[in-house]
């Protein structure tokens, strides 16, 4: 049987992930900091008739945390068919550091997943997929990603960051002879939990669409064979059914993305293993 893992499986798009997954016959792997959600989920999903493996309680803002999952299930050497990098953190100011004291936006939605998807390549059957989940504002993130700025521009270059993590990624595996594959998506405008200012909070209830909508772009990354590498939705990139997402300039520049992963390297400590 197919397994899926996703990160932040537990509620909000990555359980609307889950779900549509495993509707369509995935053994579902769920990836959370939270131990209740989790219980939740599982019970959300087996109640539907869903396939649920075992569930996993990782610290996305510790590295050892992600690091210990990792080498727990190499032990248990069990093959995956899909993985999809959906946990994360939205716009949170005075959010603090990182475990290691890395900046938290960064840390949880890049560092963690470049840790991660290094760490479990190995175990990735034969046309198995990475399914990175970017933002929209990635494109107002400038090439200093990893310099402080204020809390938006820290979660935008966080989103960028994972551009630059798929795309070199997938170079990577091709250049390997892998048949792994990295493709990316986003959400568009999509009801999360509240964060950001009151008309941020009021524009997204009135205007955002469901995490059911929203993860259908990741699906189709997951599932579908697009002649592109990032997935969006149609309307204005904002809303409907995926299709190929207007990439930003700076995820395409060949030199930032070989910057950004030597210093993800230096900074996690995992190499890619192919």
């Amino acid at each position: 049987m197919r397994t899926a893992l996703i990160t932040g499986g537990s509620r909000g798009l990555g359980l609307a992930t889950a779900r549509q997954l495993g509707s369509l016959g995935y053994t579902l792997e769920l990836i959370s900091s939270s131990q209740t959600n989790l219980e939740a989920a599982a019970a959300d999903l087996r109640v539907r008739g869903l396939t649920v493996g075992d569930t996993h309680v990782v610290d996305f803002a510790d590295l050892e945390s992600v690091k210990a999952f990792a080498r727990e299930y190499r032990e248990r050497e069990v093959e995956w068919d899909l993985l999809i990098n959906n946990a994360g953190i939205k716009i949170q100011d005075d959010a603090p550091a990182s475990a290691q004291g890395y900046e938290r936006h960064m840390a949880i939605n890049h560092l963690a997943h470049f840790a991660l998807t290094n760490a479990l390549l190995p175990l990735g059957r034969p046309g198995a997929r990475v399914v990175h989940v970017s933002s929209i504002v990635a494109r107002f993130a400038d090439a200093d990603i990893f310099t402080a700025k204020d809390t938006s521009e820290r979660y935008a270059s966080s989103k960028l960051a994972n551009l630059l993590f798929g795309f070199e990624l997938e170079r990577r595996l091709a250049a390997s002879g892998s048949t792994i594959t990295s493709v990316s998506a986003h959400p568009g405008f999509t009801k999360a939990d509240p964060y950001g200012s009151r008309f941020t909070r009021f524009a997204e209830t009135m205007m955002g669409q469901s995490t059911m909508r929203g993860a259908l772009p990741i699906i189709a990354a997951a599932t579908q064979d697009f002649d592109a590498q990032y997935i969006g939705p149609r309307w204005l990139e904002l809303w409907g059914a995926p299709r190929a997402a207007r990439v930003p300039a700076l995820a395409n520049d060949e030199g930032l993305r070989s910057e950004v992963w030597a210093a993800s390297e230096r900074m996690t400590g995992v190499i890619f293993p192919l």
